[in-house]
């Protein structure tokens, strides 16, 4: 990646983090969503999704982004598996969804928690290396580091779509309610009409 195009994509993840970060603070809730379980997700959200923003704006301002920018960054692969599993829980506590528990949340963690636990034995006994290239990889992929963290975003990529799909269900037992709430609704107005 050249150096510009590195500090244009730094800009933009720190804009989208801010504006993110502050639109989950400042937009109000809805009133129906009296569980305090939401608002503390929400503002959890937020602030790590500041503390991103402000960790890539410091990143810049240092002048660090070139350091820090390779392939199967173990910052920012942690970071993007803990924003993933965090929003999903948030959406789907919006869906009033009983699947919303600490023991489901910590199911969907463990990989995450695993692989930071693992990482810091095997870096322990042998250094990382940061590689910036496909050829430097290929090259590299014998450090057991590198090779643990090119296998950590092959189980990032499949736990998206575990969100994806405990999502879609979710939605779909939630409009299920919804429409069976409005059909029950229905029939009892037109039978107390009767």
């Amino acid at each position: 990646m050249s150096g510009e195009l590195i500090f244009i994509v730094y800009l933009f993840n720190i804009f989208v983090s801010l504006f993110v970060g502050v639109l989950l603070l400042a937009v109000k809730t809805a009133p129906q969503l009296k569980k305090q379980i939401y608002h503390r997700a929400k503002i959890f959200l937020a602030v790590a999704t500041l503390l991103s923003g402000v960790g890539n704006s410091l990143v810049l301002l240092f002048g660090m982004e070139n350091e820090t920018v390779d392939f199967f960054s173990l910052v920012s692969m942690v970071v993007a598996a803990f924003q993933a599993c965090l929003f999903t829980f948030l959406v789907l506590i919006l869906f009033h969804s009983p699947y919303v528990s600490l023991r489901h949340m910590l199911k969907h963690l463990t990989p995450t928690l695993v692989f930071i636990l693992v990482y810091l034995v095997v870096v322990f006994f042998r250094a990382d290396v940061q590689v910036y290239s496909i050829p430097d990889f290929l090259n590299h992929i014998g450090n057991p580091a590198l090779a643990l963290r090119a296998g950590f975003a092959l189980v990032y990529v499949g736990q998206l779509v575990v969100y994806t799909r405990l999502f879609l269900r979710e939605r779909r037992i939630y409009m299920a309610k919804i429409n069976d709430y409005f059909l029950y609704c229905g029939r009892s107005n037109i039978l107390g009409r009767l």
